[in-house]
């Protein structure tokens, strides 16, 4: 088993557009590689067609498939996955009620500012959109060391930007909380896009070479198999970062060659519109099977 994911936001919502066009892309210099066509036969085996994340994720029609409350994670997309690793396609929706169910709050000690031997930004000022919304589970601190063991396993060549950082040590609250979907165009915070996530990993050559589980298994065998390594390393991108309100690559790098604009780091990215984990089934334990 491997380990499993506004002031400038613009969101192509053309009625009816589909699949990676749906995504604020049209003036990137880099669009990642789609995930292959497929219909699930929903067998949940390893002869299963797959295809879970194309159909229920990049195929999703924001103007008509979203019903509030949405997260990705309750979305479909992870069914096989849900089933392999627990025994259920479909969890009970109380597990991305956040607010009834957890009751716990991002706080700034959440946030080290630090991965590694990186320090990413200072501790007290980092993730200052997330601080006090409702999240998802207490296990922030555990997703710094599984983020330290990925980048240095993976021989990762880029620095993480903050919205990186704040992202993959949120404790799954982009993809597992009702509450950061307020409308079906606004959020409580406004994550990067998978272009951004694709960009950090697939300069990780040693993660590429053999891409891991970043959770765990999100789509069947024989899916996984005809899969290039980039798709599969956006397949375990697109688990948790998918949603298509989103920044690309470019709102945090403009020209995206020139040098970072630390003026728009996660602290500026927030769009609230209203009040505002991983559970112990998706234990901690797993990431740090690399």
């Amino acid at each position: 088993m491997r380990v499993y994911s506004i002031p400038l936001l613009v969101l192509a919502l053309a009625q009816g557009a589909r699949g990676l066009a749906t995504f604020p892309y049209e003036n990137e210099d880099f669009i990642p590689v789609d995930f292959t066509a497929s219909t699930p036969d929903y067998t949940y085996t390893d002869d299963d067609s797959g295809g879970y994340m194309w159909k229920y994720l990049f195929q999703l029609d924001y103007t008509t498939d979203m019903t509030l409350p949405y997260c990705s994670s309750g979305g479909g997309a992870l069914q096989l996955g849900f089933f392999v690793n627990f025994g259920a396609a479909v969890m009970p929706t109380a597990l991305w009620n956040c607010t009834y169910t957890y009751d716990a709050l991002f706080k700034h000690s959440d946030f080290t500012g630090t991965i590694g031997t990186q320090k990413i930004c200072d501790p007290g000022s980092c993730c200052e959109s997330m601080i006090g919304l409702y999240k998802y589970e207490d296990t922030n601190l555990e997703y710094h060391a599984w983020l330290a063991d990925v980048t240095s396993a993976g021989l990762c060549r880029e620095d993480l930007h903050e919205a990186i950082y704040c992202a993959l040590v949120d404790g799954h609250y982009r993809s597992n909380c009702y509450e950061r979907t307020v409308t079906v165009t606004d959020r409580q915070v406004t994550f990067p896009c998978p272009d951004t996530f694709m960009r950090y990993f697939l300069a990780c050559p040693v993660l590429l070479a053999s891409v891991p589980y970043f959770s765990f298994q999100l789509e069947s065998t024989s899916y996984e198999a005809i899969q290039s390594p980039e798709q599969r390393l956006l397949i375990e991108v697109a688990g948790n970062n998918n949603d298509f309100v989103c920044h690309p690559y470019s709102y945090y790098f403009p020209g995206s060659s020139g040098p970072k604009d630390t003026s728009k780091n996660v602290q500026n990215d927030s769009n609230v519109s209203g009040s505002s984990t991983i559970l112990s089934i998706f234990g901690i334990a797993a990431l740090y099977v690399l």
